[in-house]
């Protein structure tokens, strides 16, 4: 059976091994060309550690372990490789936890950053050459 972690220790954890992303690059469909930023929170982990991840992964109801094997059986952790990410792209629940569980540590300065990123993209400023190039000037001065 799983726990839920205790909201502090979410706080804590990602205070210590959390990274804001904001990708900013060009997509292609079938038909057109599009510029897409996309937005996550990432937490690496040696795979040894993998319950954590798959731990913070409950905790949010949300997000997906990369690379994708099943926690549960020995041989497919054995067989992955050393390193284990946590990825959660549903900004809206970041935001509302991490306003809500302040961020302690310079990681903070990058959040408040990678807020203003899409807060920009929600707006549909990103369309626009003034709104794109502000985006990336922000994401020049994140870690």
């Amino acid at each position: 059976m799983l726990y839920r972690l205790p909201d502090p220790w979410v706080q804590a954890f990602i205070d210590g091994e959390g990274m804001f992303y904001n990708y900013i690059s060009e997509k292609k469909t079938r038909n057109n060309t599009y510029l897409g930023v996309d937005s996550s929170l990432e937490i690496a982990q040696n795979s040894h550690d993998v319950a954590v991840l798959f731990a913070i992964k409950f905790f949010f109801d949300a997000g997906y372990l990369k690379p994708k094997y099943n926690v549960f059986y020995l041989s497919e952790c054995k067989n992955s490789r050393s390193v284990s990410r946590f990825i959660l792209s549903d900004t809206d629940k970041i935001i509302k936890f991490l306003d809500k569980y302040y961020l302690l540590t310079r990681k903070l300065l990058d959040y408040e950053d990678w807020k203003k990123i899409v807060a920009i993209k929600k707006t549909g400023a990103h369309k626009t050459s003034e709104g794109l190039n502000l985006m990336r000037e922000i994401k020049e001065r994140m870690n």
